[in-house]
């Protein structure tokens, strides 16, 4: 018995002295005035005082579909009109971000290679920045995969590289959407 107690301590150390320098987290709402379509915000976040600053994803499975109405990068200089009913990178390309060969998008993915114009310096650097609004039909979930740079705020120096990848929106946030309607049903019984 305390071998076991000692073996799930040093384990439970072992896991909290572990993280991961990049995370990512999606949170999602009602698509504005488009009804049975949901907008997911994709946010990067870097721990121990570093800010992600250079991104290069794709987003999408090729089948199924991300409602796209502008451009790839879609920020309000560029397309005023913009809201939250388009997926898109939401910067201004070459006065915010400069973007790298290869972006594009369809009506089922949406992929660039980009990074903050002044790494650390720029007004949109932190340790946390949301890099894509991903617009689906309710229900519907796509993969991303990519690389995410972090730099360090104090020298503005690249840091490391780190590969991402996940599903938007993330299984939990489908499970706890699905308890709360489970609830909401039960309550009007």
């Amino acid at each position: 018995m305390k071998r076991t107690l000692v073996t799930i301590a040093a384990l439970l150390l072992i896991a909290a002295g572990a993280h991961a320098a990049i995370s990512y987290s999606v949170s999602g709402s009602p698509t504005q005035n488009v009804p049975g379509w949901t907008t997911w915000v994709l946010t990067f976040s870097a721990d121990m005082g570093m800010y992600p600053t250079a991104f290069d994803l794709q987003i999408g499975d090729g089948v199924t579909t991300l409602r796209q109405t502008g451009p790839v990068f879609g920020g309000a200089p560029t397309y005023p009109a913009l809201g939250y009913d388009d997926t898109h990178f939401p910067f201004v390309a070459t006065t915010e971000v400069v973007v790298g060969p290869g972006a594009g998008e369809s009506g089922t993915y949406l992929q660039a290679p980009f990074a903050l114009v002044g790494g650390c310096l720029n007004p949109l650097a932190g340790p946390s920045i949301a890099v894509a609004h991903v617009v689906l039909q309710n229900g519907a979930s796509v993969p991303f995969t990519g690389t995410v740079v972090e730099s360090d705020p104090a020298t503005n120096t690249v840091g490391s590289l780190y590969p991402t990848s996940g599903i938007i929106p993330e299984p939990a946030t489908i499970a706890l959407l699905g308890i709360g309607a489970a609830v909401l049903l039960r309550r009007k019984r």
